[in-house]
């Protein structure tokens, strides 16, 4: 059998398969190996039990010596029994055949060396007999009768002769460790009829076994172990040797069938015949009191069934049967066998077992490894507290294991390549003398047991591997003193493996591969859709796990998704899907912390469908001018729509692609409205749904009785006692302010200021009673309860004693405030020019863009102060105060007349100064009065502004185009600069917006260049306003003027009053130079009539002041010294221009 091992060591360790040779998996190769291993361990111990067994036997045989001759023998079983140094006490007396016995001994064992001991015997001379007490191995007793000779590892190098049968008087032949004895054993060996005591083991024996051997009937013990070339058979007459207590034959080739000899030795302890080639069946007779302790017929080639009859042997304590070709069941009568210690059935056929195990209380060791057994683990295995050893592997054992708690002894545990199933039983996490634990290559699942082999201060294995479905948390003490922990593929991962693999201190662990990770799963992804990779695997590890993604390919090929494994590929996305997407996917895991593991998930299998389009309506909007159209499209559990296209068709040959159109319809009536939606599902292909519906369209209507609704905010306010005064400032980040510098007007409005600079809007103070008791009281008298101010909703005014003091309504491109409103609702205005830096004009009463003033200075340009006098674009913007607004509709606190020719605006708003919707350039639609104020409008927008209410403004931002250029010369009436008029030139004026109805006051200086001597500029010389609608159509009556007042210093005024016609929007001025060839005009202005201006002449190069003109636009002139200095003021008066004020400065230098 030993041959066979090594035959199958040299298979298994092949690096590769020869030609022709089937390929072995690594699984077939792993577990071969731990069969491999584990037989070479029990091989290990079985030599090292017979071993045992042989020096108990030969302990023994010194006894029964003793007691056949009465005399005390010494030595140590293995060594000689007599005394070796010095001589016998007694004096031998033998015959002279015993004597040349004995010389025939020593020279048919010396033939080619000495012994290693030959005291006496390499002097004797044959024939010539002596006393023998002193030589090498023998024994004398009292009547000098040789009883033993031991011989034991004396190098005797030949045979046995025949003679030595005539020493009858030998109780004992011990002659073992001699292995270069050869041939056969005599037959005159049964004429030594008194001999108890036979030990010929590690020889070198050939032939069979004698016959004779039947005659030596005082035999108790037959040791004939290690001598592999005896053979033939065991001799029938052996069962003469009833005394016979052990027969020791191990590992020698005798075979054929063992012969019924058993069953008249009653006096059998020990019998061992392992590594034989024994062949046909168990013998089945045993004597009924056989006194039978050890069986041993082990590594043979032992058949058919265990006999029943073994039950019979009550004193039984060690049954080795192993590595036989014992079939069938293993009987139930075993269960007789209480006193049995070891049963070893390894290594043969049998299919079942029928034994009861339960009263076999003094079992240790139970090995039933190797064979084809089937069905469940016997239960009554379960319940032997005593067991220290049991090993079932390499059979077809089923089910799951019994509770173990019982087995406190249990030191071996060992089942693996099975097919048990189920968790591994708790029980065994509390077995306190558990070291070894083997259950690799079955079907157990779940994870290990808590405190699993905890608490134990040495471990020798630790072996679940192959059990593809144990999973989860590993217990920390087994990273600590254990020789071999194996988890080969089982279904661990990182975050199970690291935590012990960092703290490893034990002899190997076997980690390196592991089943597929993971759930299999199938998912239904829908075509054009990304869909999303989710690892679910080592996600926590303590060293973070690289992830990457594949793909099965054809012939279970992998395709990476991304060229390398990283943490953030723990998700992965794929797709837009199409069909080739369809297929397996899986990730691999690598882990720093654990090298040379990659762990593999189990495929994620997605099949491709196509969604069905999402529902999709129509809402619509009546706006009474118009209809306002919102797709919906209805979003399900897979898809949040994104829309990315649409397309319109409202049923009248128009379309469009706006997301919430608005469409005027040139006549009334029904129409089919249809709209297609392009969309998206996040990051998918797009998709198309369509959805439609009939609306009714009546053209322009009154608003109806219920458009106006009131809606309840409410405002919280934080309320504070004893307090004297109370103040608050809003503030406002964009105030759509134009350039005058077309590329300022193109930059972000983040880079050109007009937005991200907080600028003063309004200023409030609290105007409340103040508390004044009747008997005063000055901690508290004069201080009031002070209701916060209301920063979500401060145009509401909804805390009602917070009072606006002043609102600043624009602001110039270089921030300076161009309009402001007092608590009166009266509004200030401020012009700039010189590069927007310096006041020009200032006016009570009147709005920014309702008054004008040039005084046509060079470099500034002729177009400034709201005046266009020059080939040139200018920047515009207009500011309209909306109340409050909602959806569509705006209510502008501003007449209609104001409003009319509005296109586009942009809009502000003020909750938060932020705006309402994205982009700007709003179309108006249409505007018309509103029913409860005429003096506010109701503008409804062509797109949607806010579901929600808010409040704010509509301003209007344009470029104006280019216009007739303007001629200026330096004849001026202050300043440097005029306008020069040859014949009759007009001027298109858009800038200013002037109200309907109102009345405005108009005024300039005229000269014709000389000093008139009348009164009055003649000739015709005249001004001329012809006003437009917003298509340029002339509306109402021009309007002329012509100088009056008296002439100073050659200049007239051109002044008067009219009235701003209903519908105009624009106007042209004309000056005529009548009869006269050129004619000069200067400090122009215009106002309303129930304000007041100011305005303000500057030197360009210095920025001194030089002129003011007053109400009337009347003069004050101031001059300047070379230093700077202010040194004279003259007055423009009626009566000509006076001198106000002269001063002279000098310095005068101190003589030396």
């Amino acid at each position: 059998m030993r041959g066979l091992f090594f035959t199958f060591l040299i298979c298994i360790c092949l690096p590769f398969p020869s030609i022709g040779q089937e390929t072995v998996s690594y699984d077939t190769l792993k577990l071969n190996q731990e069969i491999l291993r584990s037989r070479q361990q029990q091989e290990k111990e079985y030599e090292s039990w017979v071993e045992n067994i042989y020096l108990d036997v030969t302990e023994k045989m010194r006894s029964d010596v003793k007691s056949k001759n009465s005399s005390f023998i010494k030595g140590n079983g293995l060594q000689q029994m007599s005394s070796l140094d010095g001589c016998e006490e007694n004096s031998s007396n033998l015959t002279v055949s015993q004597f040349n016995a004995l010389i025939d001994l020593y020279e048919s064992t010396t033939i080619n060396s000495n012994w290693t001991n030959s005291t006496g015997w390499d002097t004797a001379v044959r024939g010539v007999v002596e006393d023998i007490k002193c030589w090498y191995g023998v024994k004398i007793n009292s009547s000098g009768d040789l009883i033993e000779l031991t011989l034991d590892n004396n190098n005797l190098n030949g045979t046995l002769p025949s003679s030595l049968g005539n020493i009858s008087t030998l109780s004992g032949l011990v002659i073992p460790n001699n292995p270069q004895l050869t041939g056969s054993i005599p037959e005159s060996i049964g004429k030594m009829t008194n001999l108890v005591y036979i030990n010929l083991s590690r020889n070198n024996f050939t032939g069979n076994l004698p016959d004779s051997i039947g005659y030596n009937t005082e035999l108790i013990s037959l040791l004939l172990f290690w001598n592999p070339n005896l053979q033939g058979e065991i001799p029938q007459s052996m069962e003469n040797l009833v005394k016979l207590e052990n027969f020791l034959m191990e590992d020698t080739n005798v075979g054929d069938t063992i012969p019924e000899i058993f069953g008249a030795m009653e006096n059998l302890e020990t019998v061992i015949l392992g590594r034989n080639n024994f062949i046909g069946p168990i013998p089945s007779q045993y004597h009924p009191n056989s006194s039978l302790v050890t069986l041993n017929l082990a590594n043979n080639n032992l058949s058919d069934s265990i006999p029943p009859s073994l039950g019979s042997l009550s004193n039984l304590g060690s049954l080795h049967l192993e590595n036989n070709q014992l079939t069938k069941v293993l009987p139930g009568s075993l269960s007789n066998l209480s006193n049995l210690q070891e049963l070893y059935v390894t290594g043969n056929k049998l299919d079942s077992i029928a034994t009861d195990f339960s009263n076999m209380i003094n079992l240790k060791k139970v090995h039933l490894s190797d064979n084809d057994i089937e069905g469940g683990v016997p239960t009554s295995l379960f319940s032997l507290s005593g067991l220290e050893e049991l090993m079932f592997f390499e059979n077809e054992f089923t089910g799951s294991l019994p509770d173990p708690s019982a087995m406190t002894s249990l030191r071996k545990f060992t089942s693996y390549s099975n097919f048990l199933a189920g968790p591994i039983p708790p029980g065994f996490a509390n077995l306190p003398n558990l070291i070894t634990f083997n259950i690799g290559f079955n079907g157990f699942t779940g994870t290990i047991p808590e405190g699993f082999m905890c608490g134990r201060p040495w471990i020798k294995e630790f072996n679940i591997g192959g059990n593809p479905e144990i999973y989860g948390e590993i217990p920390s003490c087994l990273s600590g003193t254990l020789m071999k922990l194996d988890l080969y593929k089982c279904s661990f991962t990182f975050e199970d493996i690291v935590p012990i693999k960092s703290n490893f201190t034990g002899g190997a662990m076997i980690y390196k591969e592991q089943q597929k990770v993971g759930e299999p799963r199938t998912e239904s992804a829908y075509y054009g859709f990304p869909y999303l990779l989710e690892a679910a695997i080592d996600l926590n590890t303590p060293a973070a796990s690289l992830f990457q993604w594949f793909k099965r390919g054809p012939g279970d090929t992998e395709i990476p998704l991304h060229p390398e494994p990283t943490s953030e590929a723990r998700t992965f996305e794929i797709g837009p899907l199409d069909s080739l997407d369809a297929g397996n996917y899986f990730y691999k895991i690598w882990n720093e912390e654990a090298p040379g593991l990659i762990l593999t998930s189990r495929d994620v299998t997605i099949s491709i469908t196509n969604k069905a389009p999402l529902a999709a309506s129509i809402l619509v909007t009546n706006l009474y001018c118009g209809q306002a159209f919102l797709p919906v499209i209805e979003g399900d559990e897979e898809c949040s729509p994104i829309a990315v296209a649409y397309s319109w068709d409202f049923g009248d040959s128009l379309g469009s692609g706006d997301r919430r159109p608005v469409h005027q319809y040139a006549t009334s009536g029904n129409y089919d409205v249809e709209v297609e939606i392009s969309y998206r599902c996040g990051n998918t292909f797009v998709f198309t749904t369509t959805a439609s519906r009939t609306i009714t369209d009546n053209g322009f209507e009154a608003l109806p009785i219920d458009f106006f609704s009131e809606e309840i905010i409410t405002v919280y306010s934080q309320a504070s006692q004893e307090v004297l005064q109370a103040e608050a400032s809003t503030f406002q980040s964009d105030w759509h302010a134009l350039f005058a510098d077309r590329e300022l007007n193109e930059m972000n409005v983040y880079e050109n200021g007009t937005a991200g600079v907080w600028r003063n809007s309004s200023s409030l103070y609290y105007d409340t009673d103040r508390e004044q008791k009747t008997i005063p009281d000055v901690s508290s008298d004069g201080t009031f309860l002070l209701a916060g101010f209301d920063w979500q909703y401060p145009e509401l005014e909804a805390v009602s004693d917070w009072t606006t003091s002043g609102e600043m309504t624009a602001y110039s491109s270089s921030s300076q405030p161009k309009e402001t409103r007092d608590v009166l609702g009266i509004y200030s205005s401020s012009l700039y020019g010189y590069g927007e830096e310096l006041l020009i004009a200032q006016g009570v009463n009147s709005r920014n863009l309702e008054m004008a003033f040039t005084g046509f200075e060079p470099k500034e340009g002729a177009s400034t102060g709201n005046w266009r006098f020059e080939d040139e674009e200018i920047s515009l913007t207009e500011r309209y105060r909306v109340l409050n607004g909602k959806g569509y509709f705006a209510t502008v606190d501003m007449p209609v007349a104001l409003l009319s020719g509005l296109t586009s605006v942009d809009i502000i708003t003020s909750s938060g100064r932020q705006k309402a919707f994205s982009g700007s350039d709003i179309p108006v639609l249409c505007i018309r009065e509103d029913p409860r104020n005429e003096f506010r409008s109701i503008v409804t927008f062509g797109s949607l502004v806010s579901d929600d209410y808010w409040t704010g403004e509509m301003v209007v931002s344009k470029i104006l185009g280019e216009d007739v250029d303007a001629s200026i010369d330096t004849i001026s009436h202050t300043g440097f600069a005029s306008l020069k008029v040859e014949g009759t030139e007009t001027f298109h004026q858009d800038i200013m917006r002037l109200e309907e109805m109102k009345t405005y006051h108009f005024s300039a200086w005229i000269t014709i260049g000389s000093n008139p001597s009348k009164p009055f500029i003649t000739g015709g010389a005249s001004a001329e306003l012809v006003f437009r609608d917003k298509d340029g159509v002339e509306v109402g009556d021009s309007w002329i003027v012509y100088p009056s007042g008296p002439i100073i210093e050659g200049w007239q005024q051109l002044k008067g009053d009219f009235d701003f016609p209903e519908n105009a929007i624009t106007y042209d001025l004309s000056f005529n130079s009548g009869s006269h060839a050129i004619l000069w005009v200067d400090d122009l202005r215009l106002f309303p009539i129930d304000a007041n201006m100011q305005s303000y002449v500057y030197d360009y190069s210095s920025h001194r002041l030089v002129a003011t003109l007053d109400a009337e636009n009347f003069s004050t002139y101031y001059y300047y010294d070379n230093e700077g200095n202010l040194r004279l003021v003259k007055k423009e008066t009626v009566s000509g221009i006076v001198t106000l004020s002269e001063t002279e400065q000098y310095l005068i230098e101190r003589e030396p």
